[in-house]
């Protein structure tokens, strides 16, 4: 019975430690060696839908100009040139359109650890406040 008791506790613990994942903003501050000292409010989130898991999972942030400013500064230098730089995403896009949001670094979006990982999109919006941050599954 004790045993039994012991790996219920296990497996509750592994649930709840699975359920609670960093934002996407933070695994992109980490792959860049970012500190994150940035207030950021989540403005929205979603995903898209695969057979298994996600394709796709998107959070967009509001900070103030100055915080963006910086955190543009900084990442600029690990964003990639991807081609197509956008990855279509129609709730995404309804947010864009609905804010009258435009995308300031399409092109220039992509982050990831090493190649054979999942990868990050990082889109800097037109009103300078704003920060939307995509994670691709790579599988």
């Amino acid at each position: 019975m004790r045993n039994v008791g012991t790996s219920l506790i296990i497996l509750v613990s592994f649930l709840l430690g699975s359920c609670v994942r960093e934002p996407l903003i933070g695994e992109v501050f980490d792959i860049a060696e970012l500190q994150s000292e940035f207030e950021c409010v989540t403005l929205k989130s979603g995903k898209e839908e695969g057979f298994l898991e996600p394709l796709m999972k998107f959070e967009v942030y509001r900070t103030s100009e100055y915080s963006f400013n910086q955190i543009q500064n900084h990442l600029n230098g690990h964003l990639e040139r991807i081609e197509p730089g956008y990855y279509l995403n129609n709730e995404f896009d309804d947010f864009l359109r609905e804010n009258g949001l435009k995308i300031l670094n399409v092109n220039s979006s992509m982050i990831t650890s090493n190649p054979f990982d999942d990868h990050y999109r990082v889109y800097f919006l037109s009103d300078s406040q704003t920060i939307a941050v995509l994670w691709i599954n790579s599988n």
